[in-house]
Parts: structure tokens; sequence; C-alpha cells
């Protein structure tokens, strides 16, 4: 199946549990065991974090741009879409030449932000594309698990 196969190449990541003001960043990326996360993963999933702190009043093309491991690399973006709880952009990856989509969506309202910012990317195979239907089945999936507050 196209999408399993899709999974493969896909990053699923958690930006930040509370939010701050925004500021010059410098994103520092950890391979995380997805198991010990708070990301509910499937097979495939290659799980990352950073300690920065984040505010969602940036843009979907730029956030993307930032959790992106060739961000600078990447062009095409399209328009903002929304898919219930998250937006998302396709855009194409610069270094690699495949077709990605990368999506953000934040958590509850709490003072001062958000109490998650949860964000993905998803690459097809250099010279395929993604579906409609395999972006919002990536999204779908893309979900935390409870709190164990």
């Amino acid at each position: 199946m196209r999408v399993v196969r899709l999974l493969a190449f896909c990053v699923l990541l958690v930006v930040c549990t509370t939010m701050a003001a925004a500021q010059t960043r410098q994103y520092i990326w950890s391979d995380i065991d997805c198991r010990q996360s708070r990301i509910a993963a499937w097979p495939g999933l290659k799980c990352r974090a950073t300690n920065v702190v984040t505010s969602a009043d940036e843009t979907t093309a730029d956030f993307v741009r930032e959790i992106f491991e060739y961000g600078k690399s990447i062009g095409q973006i399209s328009p903002v879409v929304r898919y219930r709880d998250a937006d998302y952009v396709t855009f194409k990856d610069g270094k690699a030449g495949r077709t990605c989509m990368g999506f953000r969506r934040v958590g509850r309202p709490q003072r001062g932000g958000y109490d998650a910012l949860t964000g993905g990317i998803l690459c097809a195979p250099p010279g395929k594309t993604i579906t409609d239907a395999e972006v919002s089945v990536f999204i779908d999936k893309a979900q935390l698990q409870p709190s164990l507050r």
C-alpha cells in the first residue's frame, strides 16, 4: 500500500510543551524513541524533539521551514490549507527533489500560549507525489498520547 511506503519517509515532531514569546531560535534536533514520547507512533515513524520553545505566531510555512531538516532548500510552498485541527502546506524538497507536506497543530490554549505544538513532515519518494488522502491519513494519525499528569 502506497501510504505505508510513504510513512517510512515521514517525521513527526513534538516541538514543545509550553509556549513563550518568539525569539531568535536555533533548532537542535535529537532523535528520540517514539515509544518513549507523547507521540502516538506507528511503524516506520521517525521521531525527533527539540528543547526550543516557540510561539504559534509564526506562519505555517515558516514553522515547516524551521522543522524540516533541509528547510533552507525548500521551495514551491503552497498556500496554507486547513484540515480539521491542523494547517498544512505542500512544498518541494530542493535537496532531494521530493514532494513533501508539513503540518502544525496547536494544543489547548493556556496562559501565554498553548500546552503543545505538534508538527510533522511527510515526503514522497523522489518522482512521486502525495495525494490529499495521504495528507489526511498522516495528519489524522499524528496525535499525542494523553499526558500522565
